[in-house]
């Protein structure tokens, strides 16, 4: 009984990293896609409107 909680601790533990390292991630993704957006979507739209 005892081997079984510490393991479900350890997987919980885990459970936990990886939501932290998954809202990173979300959080660069998305700042990324703004800069991509900005740099490269936005400049494509104006040329296309000066065409």
């Amino acid at each position: 009984m005892w081997r079984i909680n510490i393991q479900l601790t350890y997987c919980f533990q885990n459970i936990h990293r990886f939501r932290i390292f998954h809202f990173f991630l979300q959080e660069i993704s998305e700042y990324a896609s703004k800069i991509y957006i900005q740099n490269f979507i936005n400049p494509m739209i104006g040329l296309a409107e000066g065409i």
